[in-house]
């Protein structure tokens, strides 16, 4: 009872209900004509600065009002985060930059999907870091990076392939595409969550292959397209898109019909996309990969696939077989393509005499290598002009020395390790298909980086440990579906 009597009831015994406050709809309303109006004055104050004060293009302010956008759409949804960045990796290097070096577009959305994961967590106590399987070998992978530039800026100073300000870059791009594992394997996805990544793949995927269409009917057969890349690394990249993109087309059949439609295309987009490359290294990885994933699920299709392989020479488009039939480069490519170390293509012979000047150098330094960006240095003294390893292998040797090599190793096998987890624990069509692509992506990873360092690529380092991280979640929610059932399983006392 209150300090003024029992509280007065309605004729059913219930208290009655007060009356609404009395807030006229007009006492704030006009904040929000005069908050959108002074948002487009600054809207528009930016764009006038923009274009008569800084000499921006129109085009180029677009560009940055669409990241400012996507930025500003991340912090109110972050969620969203990881989509945009996932979406963003194929035409990453076509992102504006922020007019500060080395932060473009797509450093902003990876700042703002750490962010987006982090402060949400930690306003909520929860840990960032859980125990996730590949915590140690990417740890000790990024570790090895950070020596080998900490080696380059130590012992190694001057010349422009080992200053700092050049470490700081190779750190800046590389560390990103593989530190995002973590963010992707603690976000706690859900099942749907990881069909609309998977479907996110696709359309990333699908854009870049629409994009090497429209180049390759500009420049023929006779030259090669580049995508946002070069044509080696953007061969690999729809080699890793379409092999994990053809594995749930095989394997599974609950998307749904839309995103089954948008699998189907971003499937058929990138696998065209590979041979639009022109690349060999990502025809071998490509058939490998296809090879690995065909073995998995059936081994009928296995068979088949081996047929269509044996049956290449006949089927294959001329300018492929041609591509296939090459044992030296052009030299004009790589100039026209601007690439000083001739990335594109060497000749076998160049690649052996690398190889070997690497081993050679190897017995100098075999524990810790010479530092980032030690092959160029080593090769452009002995040969007609600088070479990059054109092995991610070779390039770790020289770089890391057998410890680098050892770290990359084992994260590799662990990788292996995952994907084979998740395949003995999926029970259904949709988790069997992610562990067979992510093993069979594992494999194409392993294959292209023979043939050139496609870890440098953020598009493929980057579209590589989010499937990590997808796969160790999803080996996660099977384990946590498990230890349900087990406890409903258990007869009550």
């Amino acid at each position: 009872m209150s300090a003024h009597g029992p509280p007065e009831v309605t004729p059913a015994g219930r208290p009655p209900t007060p009356a609404p406050t009395q807030i006229p709809q007009y006492a704030y309303g006009w904040l929000v004509y005069v908050v959108g109006a002074l948002a487009a004055i600054l809207l528009a104050f930016a764009i006038y600065k923009l274009n008569y004060s800084f000499g921006q293009a129109p085009h180029r302010i677009v560009k940055i009002l669409l990241g400012v956008g996507i930025v500003l759409l991340v912090i109110l949804r972050p969620r969203i985060a990881i989509f945009a960045w996932f979406l963003s990796l194929p035409i990453s290097g076509w992102m504006p930059s922020t007019g500060i070096t080395g932060l473009n577009g797509a450093n902003v959305l990876f700042l703002a999907l750490v962010i987006s994961w982090a402060v949400p967590a930690l306003m909520r106590k929860e840990r960032l870091f859980g125990r996730t399987p590949l915590r140690w070998p990417i740890a000790a992978h990024i570790g090895v990076l950070g020596m080998t530039g900490l080696v380059t800026v130590m012992f190694l100073p001057g010349g422009s392939s080992q200053s700092a300000y050049g470490v700081f870059f190779y750190l800046w791009q590389r560390i990103p595409a593989v530190a995002v594992y973590f963010v992707v394997a603690n976000m706690g996805l859900d099942e749907k969550q990881i069909k609309n990544l998977l479907a996110t793949l696709a359309v990333g995927a699908g854009a870049l292959g629409l994009i090497a269409l429209q180049q390759f009917s500009g420049v023929g057969e006779a030259g090669r397209v580049r995508g946002g890349m070069n044509s080696n690394e953007l061969g690999a990249y729809f080699s890793i898109c379409g092999t994990m993109l053809l594995a749930q087309i095989v394997s599974s059949r609950v998307f749904g019909f839309f995103r089954t439609v948008v699998i189907w295309i971003g499937a058929a987009l990138a696998s065209m996309g590979v041979l639009l490359s022109k690349s060999r290294g990502a025809y071998v990885s490509f058939a490998a990969s296809l090879g690995t994933m065909t073995y998995l699920t059936s081994k009928k299709a296995f068979i088949v696939f081996l047929i269509v392989l044996a049956t290449s020479p006949v089927w294959a488009p001329g300018f492929v077989k041609d591509r296939v039939a090459e044992t030296r480069s052009d030299s004009v490519e790589a100039v026209l393509v601007g690439d000083p170390t001739d990335r594109l293509d060497p000749a076998a012979g160049v690649r052996l005499e690398i190889w070997k000047i690497v081993i050679k150098e190897f017995v100098r330094s075999p524990i810790f290598g010479h530092g980032h960006a030690s092959v160029p240095t080593m090769t452009a003294g002995k040969l007609s002009r600088p070479f990059s390893a054109h092995s991610l292998y070779m390039e770790t040797l020289s770089d890391s020395g057998l410890i680098g090599l050892g770290v990359l190793l084992w994260l590799l096998a662990a990788c292996v390790r995952r994907g084979r987890e998740l395949l003995r624990l999926a029970d259904d069509a949709f988790f069997r298909g992610l562990a067979i692509g992510f093993l069979s992506v594992t494999v194409a990873v392993i294959v292209a980086n023979i043939f050139g360092q496609r870890f440098a690529s953020r598009a493929i380092t980057g579209t590589f440990f989010v499937l990590a991280g997808l796969v160790d979640r999803g080996i996660g929610l099977k384990r946590e579906a498990a230890a349900v059932r087990s406890i409903k399983e258990v007869p009550a006392s």
